[in-house]
């Protein structure tokens, strides 16, 4: 039985990778979050608070457009707001 050995992945790589998945499944927001926070010195985030940062816009942009999407098919007349 043979065994390759490891091969190491650079950082740029991974995030070369990381970008790439992330544009397949159409998540732009968090691409760009993703771009924001690798421009950004280095922060003492945990892994869950710097996913929940990445994953954040995404779901606000969603939740926004939603909100949208059934503001225009109710057809209403005039848009009104609290």
């Amino acid at each position: 039985m043979t065994t390759r050995p490891p091969t190491k992945t650079t950082p740029d790589e991974l995030l070369k990778v990381l970008d790439d998945g992330l544009a397949a499944l159409g998540l732009g927001e968090m691409r760009r979050a993703l771009d924001e926070t690798v421009a950004e010195p280095a922060c003492d985030h945990t892994p869950l608070a710097w996913l929940v940062r990445h994953v954040e816009p995404h779901l606000r942009r969603r939740v926004e457009n939603r909100a949208e999407r059934r503001i225009h098919d109710a057809s209403l007349p005039v848009r009104k707001t609290f």
